[in-house]
């Protein structure tokens, strides 16, 4: 019969069992817990069992021998050096339960966790003597036999230092509970150690750790340092004061020379790295010049394996060989299959005009400059309404004043601000232009069109902050700061009310000024009514114009075609290109035909200074980077396009862009019946004294609990995130609509709960609410908690509310049920 894996898996945790309470024994006598160790390893392993009875003896003897340990104090006495013993040795004593007092943390100890470390590092050959297990503290460990490599000599002397011993017979150890402040059960347990040593009537203690091992530790140590034991003795490994400070010069010197060797190993490699990217551009160089002059590839320090480099020397063999291959495929080139573009005829110099072959041919004229592209729907010569209505009844009737008013009183960070909302408009100005003329583009375009847009909002929003230490007109810069996203209506589908939330935080700043200037300057308050007078005039526009969102053409051009047009149209035409040089005159000796190969190309390369002999002069007006015009109107027509351009990609639908608008003036406010609560965000309000004719409103509101004490008439939840509603008793109904994640709780009474439009909802009832109507419209994930009888309060059951459904036609008619699985 084979052992079990179960059986095998009990005898492991056997011995683990007893190797703990082992280390919890003896943890103030390594010398004896080495020995324990040893002994009970050469025991088990004696004799392997085959047979399950011996595996459960063998577990049995084991859990024995952990039983004892932990009712017992297994004690290490030192054996009086006679003249016939060694000195130094150790003998297990276990003492009996009426040695151990009433302490019942020494009889029964916590078990500690076993160190695999440690157990790694014993030696294997355990003692053969059965009944004593001596050992010898001076002798060398096995595991030190063989120091590792670098080992220095501060380290090795450390090793070897002489610590001083405190004799267990002169320690009087006691255990009791922790004192003092903090943590969970410092005062109910026995872990602070207590320790006297007799000689000198020295006591001390210590509850520093929850583990009564380490307190015991900790304690033996601080008896040392109370007993007068000079503490640099343990930590100077028995070295006089000038060897301690010639053996540490010597270690700074050892890690000095490690840290230089490893940096020039670290240089020498770089400049290998440098060798090689050198040396391989150019062999890329000549081969791309010989073939099909393709632009050779980057390499960088960061392309470079080190560890594929090995040795430079393997390197330029490889270089070599590279080089090699590179000659063998320019011999090889046939000039047939290079593109006309890139053949090159090279002739190789000559000693004499009758053994030379024919010159080489002109150069073939420049190509005349390019004709500009006709785009298939002009601009407009005249301007549209909605361009010519935006410059006078925005920029001219209301942006100019105002931009007059603020430089005739305001302070230099006021002007400064303004100046950048003056270049917003125009800015806005030009889009309205460019989307009067222009088909709408896809979504990439759109957004590199709107990218000056965020940038002048950022620009606004960083001059407030820049200037928030001027407490003087910093309520003017709110204002004004709060206005600037006003220009990311061109985005919205719904511009006219985006405009109007704008409008309402420049009002609720404008306010503050107008309090405070009302009787100071009136001129303040004529700047805030100008300033509001501005979006007023654009929300009037954009209801007229651009009601669902800026407008463009649909018959119109590209926008690319738009810039080039504005842009050629704005710069003067760049003057011809210089007809070519006359072709020189055939020699009158016989041709001969061109010599090739590698020859010729390198014979080309060496020509020294007479490389540039064949170039001519560049004019400043043909430099395309100090003629603006001649970038803007060079546009390459697209390869077979013989009549118009082509027709442009189908528009993609924008997708809805993130709100441009500042974060919204939070609200908490009793008006007329109505308990208004809008753009909390991370709060808890709580509504107290209401009465049972007013209703509350919550809007906008986020991460935010509200609290209602009292009856009302009725609760709405409107475009709320993660919003949690705990009230007593509705009269009429509770609307939730557009709120994501939100919690009801209800502790009283309400006839009708609707939904519309919302997904993952918790709704929890009470008893005196579980006769509410509940409706839902275009929701999901939606559960209710119900109250279960016969348990105390608090205790709710969750069921879903059903979103599946399923119609069929029946006698003319539809009829709905709810679809149920079940498995």
């Amino acid at each position: 019969m084979s052992i079990s894996p179960a059986l095998k898996a009990a005898t492991r945790s056997a011995y683990r069992d007893v190797l703990r309470a082992a280390s919890v024994t003896f943890a103030g006598d390594p010398p004896v817990l080495l020995a324990f160790r040893k002994k009970i390893r050469s025991d088990i392993s004696q004799t392997t069992p085959t047979d399950p009875e011996g595996y459960e003896k063998r577990t049995q003897y084991i859990r024995e021998v952990a039983h004892v340990l932990r009712h017992n104090i297994v004690q290490g006495v030192r054996v009086d050096s006679g003249p016939e013993q060694e000195q130094g040795l150790y003998r297990v004593r276990m003492t009996k339960d009426t040695e151990l007092g009433d302490n019942e943390s020494i009889k029964n100890p916590k078990p500690m966790e076993s160190s695999r470390r440690k157990g790694k590092s014993e030696p294997s050959n355990p003692p053969t003597d059965a009944v004593q297990a001596d050992i010898d503290p001076k002798s060398p460990s096995p595991s030190l036999s063989s120091p590792p490599r670098n080992f220095s000599a501060l380290k090795k002397a450390h090793k070897e230092r002489v610590v001083p011993e405190l004799r267990e017979e002169d320690l009087e150890e006691s255990f009791v509970r922790g004192s003092g402040p903090g943590g969970q059960s410092i005062n109910k347990t026995e872990n602070c150690v207590q320790l006297l040593h007799k000689p000198n009537g020295i006591r001390v203690s210590c509850q520093e750790t929850r583990s009564l091992s380490q307190n015991r530790k900790i304690a033996r140590k601080y008896l040392l340092e109370k007993a007068g034991f000079c503490l640099d003795e343990l930590s100077n490994p028995g070295l006089s004061k000038e060897n301690m400070k010639a053996a540490r010069q010597r270690e700074r010197e050892r890690q000095r020379r490690k840290k230089a060797k490893k940096k020039a190993k670290k240089k020498a490699l770089e400049s290998d790295f440098e060798f090689v990217t050198l040396t391989l551009s150019l062999l890329y160089a000549t081969y791309n010049i010989v073939r099909l002059r393709l632009s050779p590839p980057t390499i960088t320090m960061s392309n470079v394996n080190p560890q594929g480099l090995h040795s430079l020397a393997t390197l330029i063999k490889r270089l070599e060989a590279a080089a090699s291959r590179f000659e063998d495929i320019v011999v090889n080139i046939d000039p047939s299959h290079l593109p006309n573009a890139s053949r090159t005829e090279v002739v190789a110099p000559s000693t004499s005009t009758s053994s030379s072959g024919a010159p080489p041919p002109p150069p073939p004229p420049p190509p005349p400059p390019p004709a500009p592209v006709a785009a298939p729907a002009q601009v407009a010569a005249e301007v549209p309404k909605s361009v010519s209505a935006f410059q006078e009844d925005v920029v001219d009737a209301k942006l100019k004043p105002f931009v007059e008013l603020t430089k005739s009183f305001a302070g230099p960070n006021v002007v400064e601000i303004v100046g950048l909302v003056q270049k917003q408009y125009d800015i806005l100005s030009d889009f309205i232009k460019l989307s009067s003329a222009c088909q709408k583009p896809d979504q990439k375009t759109l957004e590199g069109l709107l990218k000056p847009f965020s940038e002048s909002i950022e620009a606004v929003s960083r001059s407030k902050e820049a200037n928030r230490r001027d407490r003087d007109w910093f309520s003017h810069l709110n204002v004004v700061a709060e206005g600037a996203p006003v220009i990311g209506w061109v985005v919205n589908p719904k511009p006219v009310s985006a405009i109007g939330e704008i409008k309402d935080s420049v009002v609720y700043y404008g306010n503050r000024v107008k309090k405070e200037f009302k009787d100071k300057d009136p001129k303040h308050v004529e700047w805030v009514n100008a300033y509001v007078a501005i979006l007023d005039a654009m929300q009037a526009y954009v209801k007229e114009y651009h009601t669902m969102g800026l407008t463009w053409n649909p018959k119109g051009i590209t926008t690319e075609q738009y810039k080039s047009t504005t842009s050629s149209s704005s710069a003067p035409a760049p003057p011809p290109p210089p007809p070519p040089p006359a072709p020189s005159a055939p020699s009158s000796s016989g041709s001969a035909a061109p010599a090739g190969g590698a020859a010729a190309v390198f014979a080309q390369i060496n020509r020294g200074e007479e490389v540039t002999k064949g170039l001519r002069k560049v004019d400043k007006s043909e430099m395309t980077h100090k003629n603006p015009a001649l970038r803007a109107s060079s546009v390459v027509p697209a390869s077979g396009a013989s009549g118009g351009p082509a027709p442009g990609k189908k528009p993609i639908k924008p997708s809805k862009p993130q709100a441009l608008a500042g974060k919204k003036p939070a609200k908490f406010a009793l008006e007329g019946n109505k308990w208004l609560i809008e753009y909390q965000e991370n709060e808890t309000i709580t509504v107290d004294n209401v009465e049972i004719q007013q209703s509350v409103n919550i809007y906008g509101c986020k991460n935010t609990t509200v609290v209602i004490n009292g009856k009302v008439n009725g609760v709405n939840l409107i475009n709320s995130t993660k919003t949690s509603l705990l009230l007593s008793s509705v009269i009429a109904s509770i609307s939730i609509t557009a709120s994501p994640s939100f919690q009801l709780q209800i502790t009283g009474t309400a006839p009708m709960i609707q939904l519309d439009s919302t997904d993952s909802g918790q709704i929890y009832l009470s008893k005196d609410s579980l006769g509410a109507e509940i409706t839902t419209a275009k929701c999901s994930a939606i559960n209710v908690s119900l109250p279960v009888e016969g348990e105390e309060e608090g205790v709710f059951e969750e069921q879903p509310v059903p979103e599946m459904f399923r119609t069929v036609v029946r006698g003319g008619r539809l009829v709905t049920s709810i679809v149920e699985h079940s498995g």
